[in-house]
């Protein structure tokens, strides 16, 4: 505070009750604590908080420095005042701000509003604020049209302001005799105090539909066995500026007077990342890499052991079954049992035929040949031979047996006969050898 406030009641104020404070939040977090989570390509409103109290804690101050007596009749003309505010990315945030394509479409998309229900003295106008991608700068211009009905404070005046039958007063006319003789107990320093004073002392900016790409500032990477995490920062900064200047006078003493408030972060909800007091936002992109391990091969089941293939011929059965000429069992087992078969050819059926037949003596060999039925194979074999060929058949024949089992008396007449033949040949030796 300069030495020419001393002994005013401005002087005496605290320094940091004339600076307007800022912050600003995302879905409610002031990123105070942490940097605020966002994915990629998302999409997400904005809010600055501002505190403007030190607005009217320097134009209430004032009065004791402006004119030492009857200040609240003081003439004020040529006011200007206003609110800036601008909006930028920084430390590696890659994002975008909305652009509005009409006026509808600004309105709907940055937003000015009172946090403390007081009526507001700004608006936001539009068509001399600009709007792109990495920046928005927003002008706030003096607004009275939400202003309640107030009496003037010039002695000895009965007129009304603002509301919707007062005088539209805002402190800026023609310096001519005709204009301040209609203004001189409206525009006045007294008027001014109250309107400002009575106004909303805290507001609130809406940024809405603002897109963050990506960030590159403090990366940070973890690993697991499983994945890789990189985490990246990105801040957006904010600033605003409050202004108010004007020409003072009373009779014969003329002056103007300027004020300026810049913002400083507000230090409840200063940003985690923040190393002085500039009003800033810090988000945080997070980004997870699995990495490609094999997965472990599975165990293979142990296979079932195979059975033991059956002995080819142990399921055939030694008999006949109808008239398929041989046939097999019903089921099939892993081993080969030979205890079933017989040790030698059940004949008890067949007719009765000598075990030897010597015919060392018969010149020539027995001629059978007139009768079909008979083989020579058939006689020439022993009794123990044929039952040795009968188990061998068994074991390994695969077509049927051989004969006509279709017939058996005619086999059995055939080996009648035979024998008788062979009987009869006998005889006539025995009657040639008596001779």
């Amino acid at each position: 505070m300069s030495e020419d406030f001393n002994g005013t009641d401005f002087g005496e104020e605290k320094a940091g009750n004339l600076v307007v404070k800022g912050d600003m939040s995302i879905e409610g977090d002031t990123t105070k604590d942490a940097a605020h989570d966002v994915e990629k390509d998302s999409t997400h409103d904005i809010k600055a908080d501002l505190d403007v109290s030190a607005i009217h804690t320097s134009i209430e101050k004032s009065q004791s420095i402006l004119l030492s007596s009857n200040v609240t009749a003081a003439y004020v003309n040529h006011l200007e005042t206003g609110l800036r505010s601008t909006f930028t990315f920084e430390n590696g945030l890659n994002g975008e701000f909305y652009v509005p394509t009409s006026l509808k479409d600004a309105q709907a998309h940055y937003i000015l509003s009172s946090a403390d229900n007081a009526p507001l003295i700004y608006r936001i106008n539009y068509a001399k604020s600009s709007f792109a991608r990495d920046k928005v700068s927003i002008r706030m211009d003096l607004d009275l049209t939400h202003v309640d009905e107030k009496n003037t404070t010039y002695k000895n005046s009965d007129k009304k302001l603002y509301g919707e039958n007062g005088v539209m007063e805002n402190f800026n006319h023609d310096d001519t005799e005709t204009e301040h003789g209609s203004t001189y107990d409206t525009s006045t320093f007294g008027n001014l105090k109250q309107l400002i004073t009575s106004s909303a002392k805290k507001i609130s900016l809406m940024l809405k539909g603002v897109l963050f790409h990506s960030a590159t500032g403090n990366s940070t990477t973890t690993e697991t066995d499983t994945e890789t995490k990189t985490t990246t920062q990105g801040s957006i900064k904010g600033t605003l500026v409050g202004y108010m200047k004007a020409d003072v006078g009373y009779s014969t003493v003329k002056g103007n007077v300027s004020y300026v408030w810049g913002a400083m972060q507000d230090a409840d909800g200063k940003d985690v990342n923040a190393a002085d007091d500039r009003v800033m936002l810090t988000t945080q992109f997070t980004e997870v890499t699995p990495k490609n391990n094999p997965s472990a091969p599975e165990t293979p089941s142990t296979p079932e052991t195979p059975s033991t293939p059956n002995t080819a011929g142990t399921e055939r059965s030694s008999g006949k079954s109808g008239n398929s000429g041989s046939s097999r069992s019903s089921g099939r087992s892993n081993t080969s049992n030979m205890s079933s078969v017989p040790d030698s050819l059940d004949t008890s059926n067949s007719p009765d035929t000598p075990n030897t037949l010597n015919i060392s003596n018969v010149p020539g060999s027995l001629d059978t040949s007139s009768d079909p039925n008979v083989h020579a194979s058939s006689v020439t074999h022993g009794k123990d031979n044929q039952a040795m060929s009968a188990v061998t058949t068994s074991k390994t024949v695969k077509s049927p047996q051989t004969g006509d089992a279709s017939h058996p008396y005619v086999w059995f007449l055939s080996m009648i006969v035979s024998a008788g033949m062979c009987g009869g040949s006998i005889l006539h030796l025995k009657k040639k050898n008596n001779r």
